[in-house]
């Protein structure tokens, strides 16, 4: 995948986390790092620990929605297919094609 993609999707997510306010923001960063082991930077590596992560810092609903949030920032600029649900095949997707910005 490309830098600019994979800072771009990096941008989304901390985006979307803002949506929490600064405070909330700065825990669940803390905690994916803490109980769970990886960074911002990692999570287009482990998309599926980051989904885990956010469901059991969040809770079901806020996760599904912080991750569709995730999920529209990115597709504001690469046209996703309308089948992608979820981060995970959002990754699998802009691997899969190489996707450029």
């Amino acid at each position: 995948m490309d830098d600019d993609i994979s800072e771009y999707i990096i941008q989304c997510i901390n985006k979307s986390l803002e949506i929490l306010g600064e405070n909330a923001r700065f825990r669940v960063i803390h905690s994916l790092r803490s109980r769970f082991g990886i960074t911002i930077d990692q999570v287009l590596e482990k998309p599926e620990i980051f989904s885990q992560a956010l469901e059991i810092i969040l809770g079901h609903s806020a996760a599904l929605t912080i991750e569709s949030i995730i999920i529209k920032c990115i597709n504001n600029k690469l046209n996703l297919p309308s089948d992608i649900k979820n981060l995970k095949d959002v990754i699998k997707f802009l691997y899969k094609n190489n996707k450029n910005i």
